[in-house]
């Protein structure tokens, strides 16, 4: 026997109004402006950066990888990983044995990917420091293969 049929049509779901502090939809984003809201929204809630995590960074092909993680910004990273924080570019290229002036590039460029963070801070002598630290306690890299 089979079932019978009641005559009715399922209803459309109707829209929610979305409760306190809740985002409306907002329509379709890229992955870059979605993670963006999503550190802006963890900003405002603990005043301040968050805790670091797991960090995953894509790249298109294995040559931008490489262009982004060359070995001097990996050896940063690992340095950064075993002593969690710099109070300067300075210490920081000490323990690394380079020139602060590349080092600081390479931390510009690594904050840039949210690999690393860099936090001016003003200093004892009138002007500022950058404290460096890492931004994460996990790396995940996926090669996407798009182009």
């Amino acid at each position: 026997m089979g079932a019978k049929a009641t005559g009715s049509t399922p209803k459309a779901p109707t829209e929610r109004s979305p409760g306190a502090g809740a985002r409306r939809f907002e329509g379709i984003k890229t992955q870059e402006a979605f993670f963006a809201d999503i550190r802006k929204d963890l900003r405002q809630l603990g005043g301040g950066s968050p805790p670091p995590g797991e960090a995953t960074v894509s790249f298109q092909s294995l040559s931008a990888l490489v262009s982004v993680l060359t070995p001097n910004r990996a050896a940063l990273v690992d340095a950064l990983l075993a002593q969690g924080e710099f109070t300067s570019i300075k210490a920081l290229a000490a323990a690394l044995q380079r020139d602060p002036s590349s080092v600081g590039k390479d931390v510009s460029a690594l904050a840039a990917f949210g690999l690393v963070r860099a936090l001016k801070a003003p200093s004892a002598s009138g002007g500022h420091s950058v404290r460096v630290s890492q931004a994460a306690t996990g790396l995940a890299v996926v090669l996407t293969g798009r182009q």
